[in-house]
């Protein structure tokens, strides 16, 4: 990347435009500039010309690591989708999503949710910043993030039509070779959406093939496939002593909104749910808001215990109860 301005964030509901932000300017060749700190405000007056990379702090985004059978390009999208959504405590949708491949088979994904990100793209987009760039910090490149080489990975996304608009402005200046462009790209579109679709719509098939293989025939992916995960549900619901890791993920999102935006991690084993947060627990409840939060889960028949041997982590369950006669 050309000449440009990182910052070291802090936690996003912290940031103000007057709090002092380290800041670094690199060069193409990651040699440093300037750097310091100075108000987020100040910085956008100043160096607005910039691109901006903003390190992310660790609780406002998410990296792991995810493990994929062989599969086409096409089909990497939907399969990182399909395995992060049993991940997620909130709708796909309400999350940005970015990855690349770090080896054959394996892939870094990362992502935050859309709202947390809200308070820091604003101001960005406001000042029409020319080229953004959000990245999660991580173990590896929280120390050299000055001059760290920078990913692929970035989950900057527009607020709105408005914003897009402000930072496309540039380019109406010359509006012949927009005219141009425009033609290009329309062209070049409809071949490039015809030869998605049918991408797309191939390895949704395959994707329902792999994970219903009792299904003999699929024309319809998303309507057979919605039908099988109700005939599943219905099946589960039958059974008293299986838990479903998207009732319990579902629940606790609504029992305690609080954890949304502070899970790093979660394991599913043996109808159990481990989440593993960015804060301790006595950082997020209460003596009271706990037990009141164990009160209302266990009136929906859910079991919440904290970990006696991690205080960032806590344990979900269902309540078993046996009939007597």
């Amino acid at each position: 990347m050309r000449t440009h301005l990182r910052l070291q964030l802090p936690r996003l509901q912290t940031l103000t435009v007057q709090q002092p932000l380290a800041f670094a300017i690199v060069d193409r060749r990651r040699q440093l500039q300037q750097e310091g700190h100075m108000p987020l405000s100040q910085l956008l007056r100043q160096f607005s010309h910039l691109p901006f990379v903003c390190w992310l702090a660790e609780g406002d985004a998410i990296t792991t690591q995810l493990t994929l059978p062989p599969l086409k390009k096409s089909q990497r999208e939907t399969a990182i989708r399909s395995r992060l959504q049993s991940m997620l405590l909130q709708p796909y949708d309400c999350y940005v999503v970015s990855w690349e491949e770090s080896s054959p088979g394996n892939y870094q994904v990362s992502w935050a949710l859309k709202k947390t990100l809200q308070s820091l793209l604003q101001p960005l987009q406001q000042a029409a910043i020319s080229r953004i760039q959000l990245i999660p910090s991580t173990e590896e490149n929280h120390a050299n993030w000055r001059t760290e080489p920078l990913p692929k990975t970035n989950l900057f996304f527009f607020l709105d039509s408005q914003a897009t608009s402000s930072a496309m402005w540039p380019w109406l200046k010359w509006p012949l070779l927009a005219t141009v462009v425009w033609w290009s790209s329309v062209a070049l579109g409809q071949y490039k959406v015809k030869h998605y679709t049918h991408a797309l719509q191939q390895s949704n098939i395959e994707l329902v093939q792999r994970t219903f293989p009792h299904l003999p025939l699929v024309i319809n992916p998303l309507a057979q496939a919605k039908q099988a995960l109700q005939q599943q549900e219905e099946a589960h619901s039958h059974q008293p002593n299986s838990a479903s890791l998207i009732w319990l993920l579902e629940r606790i999102s609504e029992l305690a909104p609080e954890l949304n935006d502070n899970v790093r991690a979660l394991q599913y084993e043996n109808q159990r749910l481990q989440l593993t947060l960015t804060e301790p627990l006595t950082s997020l409840f209460t003596t009271p808001s706990w037990q009141q939060l164990q009160d209302q889960a266990a009136a929906q028949q859910i079991v919440v215990l904290d970990d006696e041997t991690n205080p960032v982590a806590l344990w979900i369950e269902m309540r078993m109860e046996q009939n007597h006669e």
